[in-house]
This record gives structure tokens, sequence and C-alpha cells, in this order.
């Protein structure tokens, strides 16, 4: 028999923190990690003993996501590119979940509280955030896209505040 390494495969999908957990594991940073979606782009072997190996695999998702709420969820835990989904629908998701669940982020981050009862929170909301950001509008009006850019860069980075995902179901569109 021959004495060979144990092997395991980590598996998941994009952007949940398998290469970190290698390196973690291994107690060294041997995979490339990052803040977005697929930055693994091939399989690789960590040696993580002599007598031990990770397999660090890119991100796996089903081939075709149908459920417009499953996308939006899983672009909100970054395992997607946002980008891939109409960002205006996604932003009215994301602030409504951070209503719900953490309005003292939305409080902290742009002194803002949202009424969602008010039929224009939407609205009020992106001109509030476009205000305490500084946005310039454009041609008098509320700059959407920048407003969008801004905040789901600052969701992404961690600027707003630690966020967990796990009850997205209560406030899709």
């Amino acid at each position: 028999i021959k004495n060979r390494p144990v092997r395991a495969m980590v598996v998941g999908i994009p952007n949940v923190g398998k290469s970190t957990f290698i390196n973690a594991f291994a107690g060294k940073a041997c995979a490339k990690t990052g803040n977005k979606p697929g930055v693994t782009k091939a399989q690789q072997i960590i040696r993580v003993a002599k007598d031990f190996e990770l397999f660090d695999t890119p991100g796996v998702l089903w081939p075709k996501l149908d459920d417009a709420h499953v996308a939006q969820n899983i672009a909100l835990l970054g395992s997607i590119k946002q980008s891939i989904l109409p960002l205006d629908d996604l932003f009215i998701v994301a602030m409504r979940y951070l209503a719900l669940h953490y309005p003292q982020l939305l409080k902290d981050r742009y002194q803002l509280e949202i009424d969602l009862d008010n039929e224009n929170w939407i609205i009020d909301t992106f001109d509030h955030i476009a205000k305490v950001r500084k946005i310039k509008p454009l041609k008098g009006e509320t700059d959407y896209d920048r407003v969008m850019e801004i905040f789901f860069s600052e969701i992404n980075d961690g600027s707003i505040g630690k966020i967990t995902w796990e009850d997205l179901s209560c406030v899709n569109v």
C-alpha cells in the first residue's frame, strides 16, 4: 500500500470563505482570497501537512437561477456579481432588510431612519443617502446609479457594518 496523503475538497457557493478557511487551517496564506466572487479560478491543491492536502475549488452554483428571489439573495450574499441583476430592485430589498433587521447600522452610517409605511420611502432613502454622501445631482435629480454604487460598495467592503442575510424571504420585491 502506497503511503499517500489524505485529500479533502473544500466546496461551496462562491464567496463564502473556502480559501480563507484553507489559509486558516494551513496557518499561512496559500490560497488567494478576495471579497468578491470568482477569485479562485481553478482547483488548486494546498498541502496542509506532510500527509494531508486540501483541494481549493472555485465556487459552484446551479446552472440557472430561475427564481428572481433566489438570485437577489445570492447577489446580496456576494456569491454572484450584483451588477448582473437590476440594481434598483436589489437596493430596495437590501434597504428593506436593513430597515427591519439593522436599523442602527443605517442610522450610524447614513443618519437614516426608514419608515417602511411611508409610500415614498424608497425615493426618500435615495435622496437622503445622496445628501449624506454628497453625491452631486445629475440634471437637477438624484444620481440613483451613483447612490447604489456607493451603497453596494459599502455593503461589500463592510463599512456599513457586519450584516448577515439569513432571513431575506421577508423582504423580496
